[in-house]
């Protein structure tokens, strides 16, 4: 009895396990989700979080060192920082990926991409640095010709009182309308790049479907992480040990709500 028993015994639990953690295959064109899907990412991403908490809090604490050097660096250093994180953000997605699948996560995920997409990602951080260095100059290029214009005239007070303040708040808000778009533009492509091996122009195109069509989901979303953002950094940024791993597991779980089958 025993004989015939112990070799079935393995594989029955086996593919128990297999079950929840099968990797879907990617949809033609990115699913629609419920406005309120963001808070279910987040509330998803907490076990994965809680599972591997030491090395989370060891990789946070890596990239705020990291940021906070780059701060420091005269010029080059913002540019530093956007080109290398969506490659630190590769790296972790494939780490994520793999607890998920029943392995804990390593240190060492932080730097998986510069092994496996390091060229991709990289590209995709010099776009997403070079377009909102753009944004910013046509921003305050316009806001400098206003100005001019408007104290220019003879009667500045009677014509043009409040055309600088209406014109900067319009173009504040499609600023922050096109800064938001690109946020996610480039932060649902990283995963497409990293976990599916898609060509950037493919990428940032599912991506850019994906946040046309899930729009205000994305921003009811982005308002949450922004509140666990300003709460985390309230008690002497120590939240943020907690936040900041919640922020890229919940990417993981958007892409898999967005785009997998």
């Amino acid at each position: 009895m025993n004989e015939n028993t112990n070799p079935y015994a393995p594989p029955q639990a086996n593919v128990k396990l297999a079950k929840p953690l099968v990797v879907g295959e990617l949809l033609a064109t990115p699913r629609s989700v419920s406005v309120g899907a963001g808070m279910g990412w987040l509330l998803q991403s907490w076990p994965l979080v809680k599972k591997d908490l030491g090395i989370w809090v060891l990789i946070t604490l890596t990239l705020l060192a990291f940021e906070l050097i780059a701060v420091f660096i005269p010029l080059v250093g913002s540019l530093i920082l956007g080109i290398l994180m969506p490659v630190f953000t590769g790296g972790l997605l494939l780490g994520i990926q793999a607890a998920e699948k029943g392995q804990p996560l390593a240190f060492e995920s932080l730097f998986a991409g510069f092994q496996t997409k390091l060229s991709p990602l990289a590209i995709l951080g010099l776009l997403n640095f070079v377009i909102f260095l753009a944004l910013v100059i046509v921003f305050m290029s316009s806001a400098v010709v206003v100005a001019v214009v408007t104290g220019a005239s003879p009667n500045p007070e009677d014509q043009y009182a409040g055309l600088l303040i209406v014109f900067l708040f319009i173009a504040g808000f499609l600023l922050f309308l096109a800064f938001f778009i690109l946020t996610f533009l480039i932060w649902l492509a990283i995963p497409l790049v990293t976990l599916h091996h898609l060509p950037i122009a493919e990428a940032l195109k599912l991506s850019w479907t994906a946040s046309l069509r899930n729009f205000f989901s994305l921003f009811v979303f982005a308002i949450f992480a922004a509140i666990l953002i300003f709460l985390g950094a309230v008690p002497l940024f120590l939240g943020l040990l907690i936040v900041v791993p919640l922020l890229y597991v919940s990417l993981y779980k958007s892409y898999q709500a967005l785009f997998l089958q």
